[in-house]
């Protein structure tokens, strides 16, 4: 069964992927390895594995709440395998982290009523990792 892994954004009031912004001077892989590192504590080599070429890029524009106005966003998402003896109890110990069942991800919610991002089940069901119904998915960047 898939699970994703999410996070609690403070700002959109939901869980979302973690990620962050890539900086200019780096790939989005060096950004996905910084922003694991950053925001679960894992690191590549001795926790994780993290894939040399991403699983999905997806360019697109939507509403950002955050500038509020239309905004190109541009996405790399990465395979991460963890392998750490331990790695799994880490991120289970942080409360902002939660695995979420596609059902979880489908419903926008989780099963104790709290907000999935809208804009994690669209970059999702966009890449085709996630089966989702035709009804609008709206944004909350």
């Amino acid at each position: 069964r898939t699970l994703w892994l999410a996070q609690w954004n403070a700002n959109w009031n939901a869980f979302a992927l973690v990620g962050g912004h890539k900086w200019e001077s780096e790939t989005f892989r060096e950004c996905a390895v910084r922003e694991i590192a950053e925001e679960l504590g894992l690191f590549e080599g001795a926790d994780c594995l993290i894939a040399d070429e991403p699983t999905a890029h997806l360019e697109y524009e939507a509403w950002s709440k955050a500038a509020q106005e239309e905004t190109a966003y541009v996405m790399e998402l990465f395979d991460i395998d963890l392998t750490g003896e331990g790695t799994r109890m880490k991120i289970d110990a942080n409360p902002a982290n939660r695995w979420l069942t596609e059902e979880e991800m489908q419903a926008q919610q989780t099963l104790d009523g709290k907000p999935v991002s809208q804009t994690m089940v669209r970059v999702l069901a966009q890449t085709g990792l996630l089966n989702v119904d035709e009804s609008p998915i709206g944004d909350d960047v």
